[in-house]
């Protein structure tokens, strides 16, 4: 769990810097939508997990990470109302605004290192 955070970090990141659209072979190819179809992916086995090993801790923990899994998913969207990100921006602009989560994920990570070493 604490591994897969930390590699959200990372493909977050490696998201962030592709450009928006590729040629391949006078194909226009929209990395950014591709890889983040990728990333929902990668993220979705991670919440089961989650929540199968608050449940093993104990099962009143599973509304917790319920909740969690909700203002989780709220985040980006009311970072993107406060910083005033529209669908006109650019790229750069974007990627400031994806930003947000890196950090979260982070102390996250971080946080459950330091839990479960204990």
């Amino acid at each position: 769990l604490v591994f897969g955070q930390l590699a959200v970090i990372t493909v977050m990141g490696l998201w962030m810097r592709l450009p928006e659209l590729l040629e391949l072979d006078g194909l226009l190819v929209p990395c950014i939508v591709g890889f983040g179809v990728f990333l929902g992916a990668m993220l979705s086995p991670s919440l089961g997990s989650a929540v199968k090993l608050a449940a093993a801790m104990d099962p009143g923990l599973v509304v917790f990470a319920t909740l969690g899994n909700t203002l989780g998913n709220a985040i980006p969207v009311v970072g993107m109302k406060l910083l005033h990100f529209s669908p006109h921006d650019s790229h750069a602009r974007l990627c400031e605004v994806l930003f947000i989560p890196v950090p979260i994920c982070a102390t996250v990570a971080l946080f459950l290192t330091i839990a479960l070493e204990r």
